[in-house]
């Protein structure tokens, strides 16, 4: 139907693709981040085996990194400003929380933890909206890799000590994490990160972390105490969950909006955004398929013809159903098919239907219960049944109306003699329909009651099953024999 997205494709570097050990993690990625459905979060839409190697489809976030922002603010000059800084990082908190909470398709929950979260790792979208990215080094329950002992995953500079230490790690090691990132948002400067990896690992676990006020005054106070709460090294003096942490970001009311977001990213990364659009505008010209002329009306057409034939073939309705499978059929038909009448015209003709069966409910008892009283002069013996058989049928443009009420007293079994009786009042076997589902399921024969009623008039033809055509103009003519 000329549906078609653009998407994201994230792939192993033909270097690495006979690496199984990265393909593995490749998987396990993708395999976690599907269960996490969340605006905050980058959203995985599939996993393709091609030609050998494996391939993760990904929404296209029309936006730039993190990183990338803060560099083309230094490249003029320019500090993240503070609303800025507090509402990105707010917004990374939520993706994180989103993550901490998933769980698997049986509810178990994954424990996941990112392990990663930096800068290179957030995508601001050009719509202000932040999204977490790559969990490529996650932890989670039921992971198929299992990183190598003694072995550092993740970027040293935004890990807590614990992680550094080789020790277990939760959801606050991510919380410190998104907290060094605040921190740096909010000085214009990098916190622990030092030309070597040493030097680096020895500032995580003794340098100071100063307050963010003292590079820039005009940050509050209350600014920098969540901060020195997100960064203690005691992981039990930090935030218990991402969502408490962002609340207490939001209370300081310095969190930007997503349109102030967006504006400051669209004035600051206006290159990296314009080659992105024309990338993507590129890739959808080569890969756009010709317009395709589909025949809708047809198409519909044809759909209701064919769900109104199954309806009918594949299922068989038990006495009294018939006419309200029938109205169902020709309200779906003509909702498709016939043009709507005007709503005055409607109300009129739908009056019209109610007034003549309130009229052949009316005359349906008289008749009956002068026929009861004639029987019961008969055979001087009370009926078993009384029923009140509508057999009445209004059909217009608008819809096919049958009703049919029956009131059924508690059957009263009468002798061999009294049923031989009252043979000459036995049903017709078009009206043993009716009065066989008035008796009770295993009765005998003889002692079903019966029933004195006037005879249900003669189905209709097949030919009135439906008893209108569709003109030219798709409105409903009914036909003349259907009108008897």
């Amino acid at each position: 139907m000329g549906f078609g997205r653009t998407v994201a494709i994230k792939r192993l570097h033909p270097s690495c693709a006979d690496n199984g050990e990265l393909a593995i993690m490749l998987g396990d990625e993708a395999r976690l981040a599907s269960r996490i459905d969340h605006p905050n979060v980058v959203r995985t839409l599939d996993v393709v085996a091609a030609e050998g190697e494996l391939l993760v489809v990904m929404e296209l976030v029309q936006g730039v990194s993190l990183a990338g922002l803060i560099k083309s603010a230094a490249a003029v000059g320019e500090r993240i400003p503070v609303r800025v800084a507090v509402g990105v990082v707010v917004g990374l908190l939520y993706g994180l929380h989103a993550a901490h909470e998933a769980t698997s398709e049986s509810g178990r929950p994954l424990d996941l933890v990112h392990r990663d979260v930096s800068p290179q790792n957030v995508l601001v979208g050009s719509d202000g909206v932040p999204r977490v990215v790559d969990f490529g080094v996650a932890k989670a329950m039921g992971r198929l890799h299992t990183t190598r002992d003694g072995s550092i995953r993740g970027k040293m500079a935004y890990m807590p000590v614990e992680q550094l230490a080789g020790e277990s790690i939760d959801r606050r090691a991510d919380i410190y994490a998104a907290s060094v990132v605040l921190w740096e948002l909010l000085a214009g400067r990098r916190l622990f990160a030092r030309d070597s990896d040493a030097a680096t690992v020895t500032a995580v676990l003794h340098a100071p972390a100063p307050k963010p006020s003292e590079a820039r005054p005009e940050i509050p106070a209350s600014l920098d105490a969540i901060v020195a709460r997100g960064l203690a090294r005691d992981r039990t003096e930090r935030f218990s969950s991402a969502l408490e942490m962002a609340a207490a970001l939001e209370e300081t009311q310095l969190a930007a909006s997503p349109r102030e977001i967006a504006a400051f990213v669209k004035r600051l990364a206006s290159e990296p955004l314009g080659l992105l659009s024309a990338a993507v505008r590129s890739v959808e010209a080569a890969s756009s398929a010709p317009d395709v002329d589909v025949p809708t009306d047809d198409l519909l057409a044809t759909s209701a013809s064919e769900t109104t034939s199954s309806q009918h073939a594949m299922w068989t309705p038990r006495p009294g159903e018939a006419a309200a499978a029938r109205r169902s059929a020709d309200e779906t038909v003509s909702e498709v098919a016939a043009p709507r009448p005007p709503r005055r015209r409607a109300i009129v003709l739908l009056t019209g239907a109610l007034v003549a069966v309130l009229g052949a409910a009316v005359g349906g008892y008289v008749v009956r219960s002068r026929a009861a009283a004639g029987s019961d002069a008969e055979s001087g013996a009370r009926p078993t049944t009384s029923e009140i058989a509508i057999p009445t049928i209004v059909r217009s443009q608008v819809s096919a109306v049958a009703v049919t009420a029956m009131v059924v007293a508690p059957p009263t079994y009468t002798s061999a003699a009294a049923t031989a009786s009252s043979a000459p009042h036995a049903a017709t076997p078009r009206h043993a329909a009716t009065t066989a589902a008035t008796a009770p399921v295993g009765a005998p024969a003889s002692a079903r009651p019966r029933s004195s009623g006037p005879e249900l008039s003669e189905p209709q033809s097949p030919r009135c099953d439906p008893p209108w055509v569709l003109d030219e103009s798709g409105v409903r003519r009914i036909k003349p024999e259907c009108m008897k």
